[in-house]
């Protein structure tokens, strides 16, 4: 009956549209891009191509190797994701040069995960997107190796070393495209579904009612997000206003982009704002509407 029903609802996308998935930066809240999918992959909505930034690069790669979006979420429960992150623990760039922080410890992570595999041998076309430290601008990995490529989108300037690419370093693309709707449509996408788990520069509150300043000048982290918050929700505004793309923003403003430890909580999170929109995802992927459940029909009665 799931089979039958989810094949009807496939049946029902108009014209066959290619439809390209947009995830966003936004740090541990980006382990809600998982509970987003499985939605998707329940409805049983095609993904034709994937473009992530930052921890959105991450899940999008993982996505677009193949792999059950389920055993992901499993893998991420297991591993002890938070020790990688945190700060004391996290190994200072001796050299000085670039970052605070170098990136190893989550390249080796990484590299266990993913061993060697190169994005053009992806099973979904996947795009990784990064900002040039030489022009300024923004840079869509499409080749080469995957991690290279998912380290570079999340180097957050200032906190990590920059990647090296080529002749180039580069950063994190949300300081410039933190949800790459656009990058899915050059990719040829139709019609694009966007995530979005950034946090709204309202909802930092970096002064308190008081009127006092609610950060320490040491919290380097959180300043730096600050700053891209700022940054990135001037970007994303213009190019979200397009009526071929769809956004679901999960509920995840209040957990911290560095609550590792919340994996669980922030998939259900991605799964609940994806079964909140489902009806006008429907409509806006020219799908059958849902058939009400027997409870709703005797609430209508």
């Amino acid at each position: 009956l799931v089979t039958w029903y989810t094949q009807r609802m496939d049946k029902g996308l108009t014209g066959k549209k290619k439809i390209g998935l947009a995830l966003s930066g936004g740090g541990a809240r980006g382990f809600a891009h998982i509970g987003v999918i499985q939605e998707i992959e329940r409805l049983g909505i095609p993904i034709h191509c994937v473009a992530g930034t930052s921890m959105g690069a991450l899940v999008g790669g993982w996505y677009a190797t193949g792999k059950s979006v389920d055993d992901i979420a499993i893998i991420l429960e297991k591993h002890p994701w938070k020790s990688f992150f945190e700060m004391k623990k996290v190994p200072w760039n001796v050299q000085g040069k670039g970052g605070l922080f170098s990136m190893e410890r989550v390249e080796r992570l990484l590299r266990e995960y993913f061993g060697v595999i190169r994005i053009d041998d992806l099973k979904t076309p996947y795009t990784a997107v990064a900002v040039s430290l030489k022009t300024g601008r923004e840079v869509d990995i499409t080749s080469g190796d995957l991690v290279d490529a998912i380290i570079a989108s999340g180097s957050v300037p200032i906190v990590f070393t920059p990647r090296k690419y080529g002749n180039d370093f580069l950063v994190d693309g949300g300081l410039l495209n933190n949800i790459p709707c656009d990058v899915c449509f050059r990719m040829g996408a139709d019609i694009v579904i966007g995530v979005d788990v950034g946090r709204p520069f309202s909802d930092l509150q970096l002064v308190s009612d008081q009127g006092q300043l609610n950060f320490k000048p040491w919290d380097v982290y959180r300043v730096i997000n600050v700053l891209l918050s700022v940054v990135g929700e001037a970007h994303a505004q213009a190019r979200l206003a397009n009526d071929k793309v769809f956004v679901i923003r999960p509920y995840v403003s209040h957990i911290g982009s560095s609550a590792f430890d919340r994996v669980n909580e922030l998939v259900r999170l991605g799964r609940e704002a994806a079964r909140a929109q489902e009806d006008a995802l429907r409509k806006f992927m020219g799908m059958e509407s849902r058939e009400k459940t027997l409870l709703e029909k005797v609430a209508d009665f």
